[in-house]
């Protein structure tokens, strides 16, 4: 599964970012949801609360969406991509001839003004 993720870095509280050993880190979470929203979105992205702030009834701090892009265990996978190309040995497929070069065409006399 391929999920992108849109944040919104102003609505991130300072004071839940974290210093670690390799960097500056926020504990999130992805909450994905079985129908997309109004503006396509699959999921949403919040802030992580301690077991005392969901006890204590919190509301939750959004800051960004997500979207599925990829999910191989969906029947319309790839989700947000067109329906791939029609194999080649598909009889319903409908291909239509190349134009040909004048030189070509059988008795169709070819005239470009090329000096080679």
């Amino acid at each position: 599964m391929i999920i992108s993720l849109r944040i919104d870095v102003t609505k991130i509280v300072k004071e839940r970012l974290y210093k670690g050993e390799k960097g500056t880190y926020l504990d999130a979470i992805l909450v994905l949801k079985d129908a997309k929203d109004k503006y396509g979105n699959d999921g949403s992205i919040k802030h992580s609360l301690s077991k005392e702030e969901r006890e204590s009834k919190r509301p939750d701090i959004y800051i960004g969406s997500a979207k599925v892009i990829y999910d191989s265990n969906r029947e319309n996978a790839p989700r947000n991509k067109p329906n791939p190309k029609p194999e080649p040995d598909d009889p319903n497929q409908k291909t239509l001839p190349l134009p040909q070069h004048p030189a070509q065409v059988p008795g169709q006399v070819v005239d470009d003004d090329v000096p080679f």
